[in-house]
């Protein structure tokens, strides 16, 4: 998170030396093009090269950033936006030696969000008009634990014992909530291929963390007894208040090869809410064995992320991963009465 009502220079010390640490830069994407050219725009020194290697101030800023963040975070208004006025900053303060007119001394960084759900509930099913209509209601007590603190860059530079520290703020100041959650669902069997639900979920009387009803709408089709494809789609938009800004409205499908005992699945999800994703891609093995489940799921995302990780000799090497990452296990009993 950038503090954009205090001091934002990069650097108060020469400007040649700076531009010589970030290195020479590689390629731009058009994405990094327009950042520097957006660069340029806000102060025309930005397109000197102060420490001559052949490229400019701009496309050695704008590098560095599309190196980080991508292509989507830099084309983002906003980030432009900031990232132009820290440079012009930059060069207000470059050779003046007063370090507190840089950004490692205001109170940009980072802010750490953490938000863990336990749920403990009992499901019913109840077939209204057997082989046409059933309906469900499923019963949950949800247990959160919250915790926000924000991580300024000087913070994380300069303290030595931050981890340990962040765990003490964690047990004074995180947040713990009992919520009493209901789902009702209905499934309709229209004919002996094909499945529709809708299910509605209602939260209960939290505090913070309280969600609005949620709406999804779901279909299914089998095919030749081995095959099921589905589909599902949010109705209502979702929101969280511990986490504002953040809205989600998941649209997915997914094909499971059902062999009875033994069940693999392949799927897609995006979060129709959010312009900043490319989607994920899902996969998952179940088991189903007198009644008990095993199912191991893993998740993906398209988007990827470019870290910089230094190598054993202190090089820094690029590398790629998927911006979502998850793996599950999930442990259950089925028995119908």
């Amino acid at each position: 998170m950038v503090d954009l009502d205090s001091p934002l220079g990069f650097t108060c010390g020469d400007l040649t030396a700076f531009f010589a640490g970030l290195g020479s830069p590689g390629a731009l994407s058009p994405a990094g093009s327009a950042l520097s050219a957006a660069l340029v725009a806000a102060d025309a020194r930005l397109a000197l090269d102060s420490d001559g290697d052949g490229a400019s101030d701009a496309d050695e800023l704008a590098y560095q950033a599309q190196a980080a963040l991508g292509d989507a975070g830099i084309s983002n208004p906003a980030f432009v936006d900031a990232y132009c006025r820290a440079a012009v900053a930059t060069l207000a303060s470059a050779g003046t030696g007063n370090a507190s007119a840089t950004i490692y001394y205001n109170n940009s960084g980072v802010e750490l969000r953490t938000l863990v759900q336990v749920e403990a509930g009992l499901t019913l099913g109840i077939p209204l008009f057997p082989t046409l209509l059933e309906a469900g209601v499923s019963v949950k007590e949800i247990i959160t634990d919250s915790f926000r603190r924000r991580l300024t860059f000087r913070e994380i530079d300069e303290n030595d014992d931050l981890a340990e520290q962040v765990r003490d703020d964690y047990r004074e100041q995180h947040k713990r909530a009992n919520d009493f959650n209901i789902d009702l669902g209905l499934l309709v069997r229209p004919t002996s291929w094909l499945r529709v639900g809708v299910t509605v979920d209602l939260a209960g009387s939290g505090d913070d963390l309280r969600l609005r009803p949620q709406v999804r709408l779901g279909a299914a089709v089998r095919l030749f007894d081995l095959l099921n494809v589905g589909a599902d789609l949010d109705l209502t938009e979702n929101r969280v208040g511990l986490l504002p800004g953040l809205a989600s409205r998941h649209f997915g499908g997914g094909i499971e090869l059902d062999l009875s005992v033994v069940r693999i699945r392949g799927g897609f999800f995006d979060n129709l809410a959010s312009d900043t994703g490319r989607g994920t891609l899902t996969a998952g093995l179940g088991l189903r064995i007198c009644g008990f489940l095993l199912d191991v799921s893993a998740q993906a995302g398209l988007r990827q992320r470019v870290v910089r990780p230094l190598s054993a000799d202190g090089e820094k090497e690029e590398l790629s991963l998927p911006e979502r990452a998850l793996v599950g296990v999930t442990l259950g009993y089925d028995r119908s009465f």
